[in-house]
């Protein structure tokens, strides 16, 4: 099978540190595995996030799923959850990042079962990714706050 090299219409191409103006001179110095360059006529675009499969309806509130999840700050929690999806389980951001669920996970493959993922197992994710990458509820709230994302 034939090794293509496909190269999106706006993205700069570099190789060895010169910016390569032609796609003819790129594949005369690119290894041998490529034989083919091809120019895409437009930018890439990932496939739709998987629709949500006929899943049990979900029961308990906000608040029932958040202790369910062992969240350390209920309030700050609370106000970060309802600013990013309304603590809906099933939200799908499709027309835009592709984000997903609770914690508007993107992608919405890093959830265990996208956007499928039990409200409880969503904001465990949620709280383990705040605390990884924030430290705390209201470093994460702070953030969101002044950037309008976390």
């Amino acid at each position: 099978m034939a090794s293509v090299l496909l190269v999106p219409p706006t993205q700069d191409v570099i190789l060895d540190g010169i910016p390569k103006e032609e796609p003819v001179e790129i594949i005369e110095t690119l290894p041998e595995r490529v034989e083919e360059v091809v120019m895409l006529e437009k930018e890439y675009v990932p496939p739709p996030a998987p629709k949500p499969v006929q899943a049990a309806p979900v029961s308990g509130s906000c608040h029932d799923w958040m202790r369910a999840a062992g969240v350390n700050d209920m309030e700050t929690a609370y106000l970060l959850i309802m600013k990013e999806s309304g603590c809906n389980p099933r939200i799908w951001n499709g027309g835009g990042s592709g984000a997903c669920g609770i914690p508007q996970s993107l992608p919405c493959s890093k959830l265990p079962q996208g956007i499928n993922t039990p409200p409880v197992d969503q904001i465990v994710w949620m709280q383990n990714y705040v605390n990884a990458r924030y430290g705390s509820w209201d470093a994460a709230w702070a953030h969101s706050e002044a950037k309008n994302w976390y």
